[in-house]
């Protein structure tokens, strides 16, 4: 496996309890998977209305040529706790530069590799706000052949505030993160 960021483990997309959370988006994803003869979904075939109360949750990315990220969808829930409209606003500007080198390396792991990522951070926020984070990040195919795209599901598994962190203007990383890989 190709190792562009540090993988701390691997994971089961089968484990019920692990997937618990992200059960509605894997579910669509596999089923979509497994019918397109086990090429990537098609985002087109990813019906909002499949998702269900799950929409707000979910993000779409797009991995340029040059490595940079954009955001085609951002559910408001994913909005709220980040603090930003991932479409609309530019998130290299609001976030610190490790954040951003995450997402970027995780998603070129998840193509480089035909992998999900399963990764949990903690972010923190200028105001001493911490958030802690569980994304899932699926595979999928986009409208344009020459860049890679991946959708995701975000919980908020926690939030507190520690007054002690030196705040920053941009949101950062608190803790380490943790990325988990499991093959497709």
């Amino acid at each position: 496996m190709k190792q562009v960021v540090e993988i701390d483990g691997r994971f089961s997309l089968g484990d019920k309890r692990l997937m618990k959370s992200h059960q509605k988006l894997l579910d669509v994803w596999t089923k979509l998977y497994s019918d397109e003869n086990l090429d990537w979904p098609e985002r087109r075939k990813i019906g909002l209305r499949d998702l269900g109360e799950e929409v707000p949750k979910i993000r779409v990315c797009e991995y340029l040529p040059s490595g940079r990220v954009n955001f085609r969808l951002s559910g408001s829930d994913l909005n709220s706790v980040l603090e930003i409209d991932l479409v609309h606003e530019d998130p290299y500007e609001k976030y610190a530069v490790d954040v951003m080198d995450l997402v970027e390396k995780v998603q070129k792991l998840i193509h480089d590799n035909a992998c999900a990522a399963l990764v949990r951070y903690y972010l923190h926020y200028p105001d001493g706000k911490v958030v802690d984070v569980e994304t899932l990040m699926l595979p999928i195919k986009g409208p344009r052949e020459d860049r890679k795209y991946t959708i995701g599901h975000m919980i908020e598994r926690a939030s507190r505030y520690d007054v002690l962190i030196k705040a920053d203007s941009r949101i950062g990383f608190y803790k380490p993160s943790l990325v988990y890989v499991a093959e497709l």
